[in-house]
């Protein structure tokens, strides 16, 4: 067992996870701390890690008392979430003889879905029209994977609801509280979500385009209609399933709960 410590957080997608990165590339952490930036580590090593062609982390990782990695596609790609991500435990392998604390971020099926399929298509890779219904899995069969993955790490979860307002909280958190200063970034930095009236626009022309023109046109349409009052934020889900997948989302967070504890804001981290 090595001595060195790992924080890994892999999302999950459409989490803030993209303001986490940015703030923890702009931090300065304390001596003993090494922070790989996401891109950095996702068009190396993760990509290694994701085709397989290592089978132990670099020896330079151990040279240092502490490692954070925040990298959502280490649970899965953005579409992965559409079935919350059944190969999560494949890419978390290669961190199963180490130890430390692994951070997940969820979100209530009814929002995570749709804003899955969404970034799936901003990427080029959302062919097929959005068609998911309840879940087959939820949350609690992705977690009993991860944990399973990682048995020398403490999961830490928390709530997608929570993360506004408390961004320091849970940034530091993440760090194992090893930031001296945290960095600052453009408060707008957040991705635009897509409308309603932008996604019927969207699936009208779909057929007619390739993946980069299909990706081009969804973020013209998402700048041209965003959602909000004026434009109602894309759902493909009536009120009735809305109702019933918050419900279960809701009984799921109070399992979870029991089992490995939410962090809230007023959570003494330990």
């Amino acid at each position: 067992m090595t001595a060195t410590e790992f924080d890994l957080h892999i999302g999950a997608h459409k989490t803030a996870t993209t303001y986490i990165q940015n703030v923890l590339k702009k931090s300065k952490f304390r001596p003993g701390t090494l922070y790989i930036p996401m891109w950095e580590f996702r068009s190396g090593l993760g990509r290694e890690i994701g085709q397989k062609k290592i089978s132990k982390l670099p020896e330079y990782m151990f040279d240092n008392d502490h490692v954070i990695i925040s990298e959502e596609n280490l649970s899965g790609a953005a579409l992965g979430g559409l079935s919350l991500y059944p190969r999560a435990h494949r890419n978390l392998k290669i961190f199963n003889d180490l130890s430390g604390r692994i951070h997940v971020c969820i979100r209530k099926y009814s929002e995570f879905f749709p804003s899955c399929w969404i970034e799936g298509n901003l990427r080029k890779v959302a062919t097929s029209p959005f068609d998911v219904k309840f879940p087959q899995r939820t949350w609690i069969d992705y977690l009993e994977e991860v944990s399973g993955a990682l048995p020398n790490f403490k999961i830490m979860v928390w709530d997608y609801s929570d993360f506004r307002g408390n961004e320091d909280f849970y940034i530091r958190m993440i760090s194992n509280n090893s930031i001296a200063e945290i960095g600052e970034v453009k408060t707008n930095t957040a991705r635009v979500s897509l409308s309603h009236v932008a996604f019927d626009a969207l699936k009208a022309c779909a057929e007619f385009l390739d993946p980069k023109e299909r990706a081009i046109l969804t973020r013209r349409l998402a700048q041209k209609f965003p959602a909000g009052k004026t434009y109602p934020k894309f759902s493909p889900y009536s009120e009735d399933e809305i109702s019933s997948m918050d419900d279960r989302y809701r009984k799921d967070l109070m399992d979870i709960d029991s089992r490995y504890g939410i962090i809230r804001p007023s959570t003494k981290v330990t």
